[in-house]
């Protein structure tokens, strides 16, 4: 029986997983994927500006600490009581660079995400720090950067009101298992703790 390891990464400014070396938003703006099967019939949410210039808005359910029911699923939406919002989208299959690659050895199945961060709250919120755990059932995870394919930082920063940032992320697993990651801001302007699932 597997000894079940848990993995903590807590990412300031400039750090994510393995070998990152690039941070912020992405200047690509790819799209979302198309939300799960239970949020087929909800419409699309139109494209919103934010610095990087036009980002196309997540798609997927908008929960919040009353209706988050049975939970999260990736490409759902969770918003906290003041406004701010975060989405994980739905996770796509990854081939990372060769030296990543090199880097991720114990971890054979590799995805990437899209990481959403939108500010609706009325004031100004100063974003840069993050405590994640990805998991594969009960074995720990890794999340990792790959710049050479623009996988990069969960979105940090200044966000104004109104603002929204969006990058891509990668996940690694051991093992083919149930996947999930839990997500909360810390420091300053500290959060609950959420859980996305697949």
């Amino acid at each position: 029986m597997k000894t079940t390891k848990k993995l903590l990464a807590i990412f300031a400014i400039g750090a994510l997983g393995v070998s990152l070396t690039a941070c912020g938003s992405s200047d690509d703006g790819d799209k979302s994927p198309e939300a799960d099967t239970k949020a087929a019939q909800q419409s699309e949410e139109p494209a919103k500006d934010d610095e990087s210039g036009g980002e196309e808005k997540p798609s997927g359910e908008v929960k919040n600490k009353d209706t988050i029911g049975d939970g999260l699923q990736f490409g759902d939406t969770y918003e906290y009581e003041d406004g701010l919002k975060v989405t994980i989208g739905a996770v796509e299959d990854f081939t990372p660079s060769d030296n990543i690659a090199n880097q991720l050895t114990d971890y054979p199945i590799r995805y990437k995400a899209k990481a959403t961060i939108e500010n609706g709250s009325d004031k100004k919120l100063d974003l840069g720090m993050y405590a994640i755990t990805v998991k594969s059932g009960s074995d720990a995870g890794q999340l990792f950067g790959d710049p050479e394919q623009n996988l990069e930082a969960m979105p940090y920063g200044e966000f104004a009101p109104g603002d929204s940032k969006s990058t891509e992320v990668g996940l690694a697993l051991p093992s083919d298992g149930e996947l999930s990651l839990e997500f909360q801001i810390v420091g300053e302007n500290e959060r609950e703790k959420i859980t996305f699932k697949k």
